[in-house]
C-alpha cells in the first residue's frame, strides 16, 4: 500500500508499562482440555504443555494491564483500545473484544490486530491513532504473548508479557514522528529489535543502542521503552524504536521525539503498511 499522511493534532505517548505478571493468577482457573484446542493448534500437539506452561490466557492479561492503568490513574477518557496479539490464545473460546469493551467502560472502538508478528504493536498504535482524530480522548494499545504454546519447535516467548503504551493528544510525553512498517526480503540484515538513541540531527547517539530481549516476541522493543522511561538522561534524546520479524518478512520503525511538556507544533505521522 502507498505511503499514507495522517495530519492533526499533535500524537503522543506519555506512557509506557511492562505489566508484571509474576504473581497474577488465570482467571479461569484450569487449562482448557486439548481436545477443544486441535482446530488451533492441530491434532498433533497434545496436551501436555498446558499443564507446563502458566496457564495465563489473554483476557487475564487484558485484565492485569487496566489494573496497571488505574494504579498510574491513565484510565481516564480512554476511548480506543488496540490489541496487539502475536500468538494464538490458549483460551480460544472467549470473545476478547467484548471483554475489552466492557472491560474498559464499554469504549466505543476496541480492535485487535492479529497475525503481523512483531509488526503488530506499530500497526496498532497507526489504528489508534486515526481513531483518535475522530473521537479525542486517551487510546491504550496492548501489546500481548503468552509462552503457554505447544512444543512443536517453533518460535514461542520465554515468558508471558504485557506492554501498555498510552497515547493521546495531550501536552505531555515523546511526540510521535514517523512510523514505518514493511516488507524485507527474507535476507535482509536488518539491525534486529533494538531501541536507539538518536542525536539532534536524528543520528544514532554514542550512548549506544538498548538491545530487546531475544525470547520476546512481539513486546521486546516496547519493554525497553517501558524501562527507559523516567529516565533523565534518555527523556532528553529522541528515539528509534525498530522491530525486524525475519519469519513473517516485516520490519518496523517508529521515530520519538524527546519528552515534551509542552506543545511543540503539529507533526505527523507517516505510516506505510505491508501488502
Amino acid at each position: 500500500m502507498r505511503p499514507t499522511t495522517v495530519a492533526g493534532a499533535p500524537l503522543r505517548i506519555p506512557l509506557v508499562l511492562d505489566v508484571p505478571l509474576a504473581d497474577v493468577l488465570p482467571d479461569s482457573g484450569a487449562s482448557m482440555p486439548g481436545e477443544s484446542l486441535r482446530w488451533v493448534y492441530g491434532d498433533d500437539a497434545g496436551d501436555r504443555w498446558l499443564d507446563e506452561g502458566t496457564g495465563l490466557d489473554y483476557p487475564t492479561m487484558v485484565r492485569a494491564a487496566h489494573r496497571a492503568l488505574g494504579e498510574a490513574g491513565a484510565l481516564d477518557d480512554v476511548r480506543v483500545v488496540v490489541l496487539a496479539v502475536a500468538v494464538p490464545d490458549l483460551q480460544h473460546e472467549r470473545l476478547l473484544g467484548g471483554f475489552v469493551a466492557h472491560l474498559f467502560g464499554d469504549v466505543p472502538f476496541a480492535f485487535a490486530v492479529t497475525d503481523q508478528g512483531s509488526a503488530g504493536p506499530f500497526t496498532a498504535l497507526r489504528l489508534a491513532h486515526e481513531q483518535l482524530l475522530g473521537t479525542g480522548g486517551r487510546a491504550v494499545v496492548v501489546a500481548l504473548e503468552q509462552c503457554t504454546l505447544p512444543t512443536d519447535g517453533s518460535r514461542r516467548p520465554g515468558r508471558d508479557r504485557v506492554v501498555v503504551v498510552v497515547a493521546d493528544h495531550g501536552p505531555l510525553g515523546r511526540t510521535v514522528g514517523d512510523l514505518v512498517v514493511r516488507r524485507v526480503p527474507a535476507t535482509h540484515p536488518g539491525a534486529g529489535s533494538l531501541v536507539v538513541l538518536l542525536d539532534a540531527d536524528g543520528r544514532p547517539h554514542p550512548d549506544g543502542s538498548h538491545l530487546a530481549d531475544p525470547e520476546a516476541y512481539s513486546t521486546g522493543v516496547w519493554e525497553v521503552l517501558a524501562r527507559l522511561t523516567g529516565d533523565a538522561a534518555v527523556d532528553q534524546r529522541a528515539l528509534l524504536v525498530a522491530d525486524e520479524d525475519l519469519d513473517l518478512r516485516y520490519r518496523s520503525e517508529l521515530r520519538l521525539g524527546p519528552v515534551t511538556d509542552a506543545p511543540t507544533g503539529t507533526p505527523t505521522l507517516e505510516t506505510v503498511g505491508a501488502a
